[in-house]
């Protein structure tokens, strides 16, 4: 929303006006201190931009913000990405280390030749 804020010209107080609010509510939009708020839609429609994705789970936000990073090249941000493909591997090879021979809980079935 940033980028494309500032490549329009606009301040976050012009942005404000156009979709209703003020320019501390689109600060916090901006700096991530609102995750989500009435006014994101209406922002990226303004700004002609797709809606943030939203996750549940961290390791899905960490995989977005390293996407971003890799997109952005930005090699200033190279070590914070190697920590951060480093740190979802290790989770990752510890949910794919469950033994596929664990046996689920079965039922036991009535003996029928009584």
């Amino acid at each position: 929303m940033l980028s494309a804020r500032k490549d329009k010209g606009w301040t976050q107080e012009e942005l404000g006006r156009k979709v209703g609010t003020s320019q501390n509510i689109i600060s916090l939009i901006e700096s991530g201190g609102v995750e989500a708020s009435q006014f994101v839609l209406p922002i990226c429609k303004v700004l002609k931009i797709s809606p943030p994705m939203f996750f549940e789970e961290e390791w899905q936000k960490n995989w977005y913000r390293l996407g971003r990073l890799l997109r952005e090249q930005d090699l200033g941000d190279a070590e914070a990405a190697q920590k951060m493909v480093e740190a979802l591997l290790r989770r990752g090879s510890a949910h794919s280390t469950k033994s596929t021979d664990e046996k689920r809980p079965t039922r036991e079935l009535p003996d029928k030749r009584k």
